[in-house]
C-alpha cells in the first residue's frame, strides 16, 4: 500500500512541476519585489512582536495556513486562520535577527508562490537556518501570505 501511495504522490508531484514550469510567469521585477518587500516585513513584523505589521502581510481565512517544524521535528506552530491569527497575537519581541536568501519566486495573477532559505540569528551569535514557503494571494493590490510553511535544515 504504501508503494503505491509513493507513486501516486511522485505522480501528482510530477504534473505539477509540469504545470508550474508550463504556466506563464507574469511578473515584472518590479512585481518581485514588491513580494520580497513584503515577505521580510513579514519576517520583521514576527520578530519584534508586531501583530499589527502581521496582519498587514497576512489574510487571515478560514483557507489560511501554517505550519513549522523544528530541527528535531516538532512542530512549532500550525493550523487554519483562526488558529494562525491567535497564535500571531500572542507573539512576543525578540532581538533575533534574520537574512533571506535564494528567493524563488513565481507569479500567475493574483496568486504567488515564493520559496527563500532564512538564516536567524540569535543575540549570542548562534544562528539556524530554515527552509521557507509562502503561497500569496494579491488582496485590493496588495500581496498577503495565505500559506507558510518553515523546515528547520
Amino acid at each position: 500500500m504504501k508503494n503505491h501511495q509513493f507513486i501516486l504522490g511522485a505522480i501528482i508531484l510530477a504534473f505539477l512541476l509540469i504545470g508550474c514550469q508550463n504556466t506563464p510567469d507574469n511578473a515584472t521585477k518590479e512585481e518581485k519585489a514588491a513580494i520580497i518587500k513584503m515577505l521580510e516585513a513579514d519576517t520583521k513584523a514576527f520578530l519584534a512582536g508586531d501583530v499589527a505589521g502581521l496582519k498587514n502581510t497576512w489574510s487571515f481565512t478560514p483557507a489560511t495556513r501554517g505550519m513549522a517544524v523544528s530541527p528535531d521535528g516538532q512542530r512549532i506552530y500550525g493550523g487554519s486562520g483562526d488558529e494562525m491569527l491567535k497564535w500571531v497575537e500572542a507573539i512576543k519581541p525578540t532581538e533575533i535577527t534574520f537574512a533571506n536568501s535564494n528567493y524563488n519566486i513565481h507569479i500567475n495573477g493574483n496568486m504567488a508562490w515564493a520559496t527563500f532559505d532564512q538564516t536567524r540569528t540569535q543575540p549570542d551569535k548562534s544562528s539556524s537556518t530554515t527552509h521557507e514557503v509562502r503561497c500569496m494571494e494579491k488582496i485590493n493590490s496588495n500581496w498577503r501570505i495565505v500559506v507558510v510553511a518553515s523546515q528547520a535544515i
